[in-house]
């Protein structure tokens, strides 16, 4: 997320109710200014379907802005942040983010995502089991001896 100069935190609840309707995964960065809510979204991502895909999800983007509890509907304008290396600018659109000169904005962006790695990752399974070091094993204790009701004694 990135901060404008008032730092509306009512973006957080604009982020989690994206979250919950599952559009969240191909955002790169997402920002209010002056009212607007800018989403960039991975190039790789915009780039994959059609431009009917990619307006069905600006419009489901544009839903959740219209029906906030906040008050304020926020027109949605998305974007796209390439990340590939070559031209700083090739398929990065970064609309009003932040407002500033382009090439210190995709600098400043280029920083963030070299540094946190951005962007969706493949799915791996039980990651979380698998990092903690199997338990030792536990010996079995011998059995106890006990009398039995029929042994001759």
């Amino acid at each position: 997320m990135i901060w404008d100069e008032d730092h509306d935190t009512r973006i957080i609840e604009t982020i989690e109710a994206i979250y919950m309707a599952g559009l969240l995964s191909p955002i790169q960065f997402i920002g209010e200014r002056k009212g607007t809510l800018t989403v960039i979204v991975a190039a790789k991502f915009y780039f994959s379907g059609t431009d009917a895909d990619i307006q069905a999800y600006e419009r489901e983007l544009q839903k959740i802005c219209d029906n906030s509890s906040h008050g304020d509907p926020w027109p949605v304008d998305l974007g796209m942040f390439d990340r590939s290396p070559g031209f700083p600018t090739h398929q990065t659109e970064l609309h009003g983010l932040i407002s500033a000169e382009e090439h210190r904005v995709i600098t400043y962006l280029r920083n963030i995502d070299s540094l946190w790695q951005l962007g969706t990752k493949p799915f791996i399974a039980n990651t979380r089991l698998n990092t903690f070091p199997p338990l030792p094993s536990i010996p079995q204790a011998p059995p106890l001896a006990t009398p039995s009701l029929f042994s001759k004694t």
